[in-house]
């Protein structure tokens, strides 16, 4: 081998390896927080048995309980994709914005600027945490759905509402931050509370889309649980028929915009504590 290729290999490996050590190290550490992150949040009654509880309950009584005959159309795969929808809203912008807001609020943001831990891993640990609560909240159901009802979402339906459910969950964890950051500890439970369930009624999840009002409906168009929804609905054919390039891309947009203004609130909350 000649000198100058051993030295470009040596050069190129001496270069490399500290990158893949670091990359290494921060998903080590990214894995350790959202371990208990997840812990933190299952072992917390009153998140746990919200969160966990209130889609299923949803989906028990309308998807089980309740005949809708021709009402909706397939309603027990409807009710499998809306209430799956409704925990992966409901961990986003609860698991994220009143948490963030409570440790802003305690001073746990202050204590993780002086820990080595990189910031950026709290949030994302935060976001890893609501999408395993929407994966398990989509398994609760498809399980219950599956033991119940004969006539149910086929296993690679199943697989792709799992998929959806998780990935949707990101835009509500960035509204979610928002809040967290807009709000303090005392009042971020009530505002999320004022957006969680008029979001939930404009994007045809607890009430179909066809049956609410004419101007209620041109309102839903604008919201991101009415695109998430029919991305999901596209599983069983029974969305809209809007193309799912538009779904993303506001989808995109609205995480986009939240996370802009989180980031200047969190700046401006870090220029009045430091100076």
């Amino acid at each position: 081998m000649p000198i100058y290729t051993y030295l470009h290999q040596h050069k190129l490996m001496s270069t490399i390896a500290p990158v893949f050590e670091q990359s290494s190290h921060f998903c080590r550490v990214l894995l350790a927080e959202s371990y208990t992150e997840f812990l933190k949040c299952l072992r917390t009654p009153a998140f746990a048995s919200a969160i966990l509880g209130f889609p299923v309950i949803v989906y028990l009584f309308c998807g089980l309980v309740i005949d809708w005959g021709e009402t909706i159309e397939r309603s027990h795969q409807f009710w499998i994709i809306a209430t799956s929808s409704i925990g992966a809203i409901g961990t986003g912008m609860f698991g994220f914005g009143v948490y963030v807001a409570n440790e802003r609020g305690q001073g746990w943001l202050l204590l993780k600027r002086v820990s080595p831990m990189p910031i950026i891993v709290y949030f994302l640990a935060k976001a890893l945490m609501a999408v395993a609560f929407s994966i398990l909240i989509s398994c609760i159901i498809l399980a219950i759905g599956h033991a119940f009802v004969s006539l149910q979402l086929s296993l690679v339906q199943s697989a792709l509402l799992v998929v959806v459910v998780s990935l949707s969950t990101i835009p509500y964890c960035m509204i979610g931050l928002l809040c967290g950051f807009m709000t303090g500890p005392n009042t971020a439970h009530a505002v999320v509370n004022v957006l969680y369930l008029p979001l939930l009624l404009l994007g045809g999840i607890i009430i179909p889309f066809d049956v609410l009002p004419k101007f209620v409906q041109s309102i839903a168009l604008f919201t991101p649980v009415f695109h998430s929804s029919q991305l999901a609905f596209k599983l069983i054919d029974t969305s809209l028929g809007y193309p799912i390039l538009l779904h993303l891309l506001v989808l995109s947009a609205y995480s986009v915009v939240c996370v802009s203004l989180a980031g200047f609130f969190y700046s401006r909350e870090k220029a009045r504590t430091f100076g």
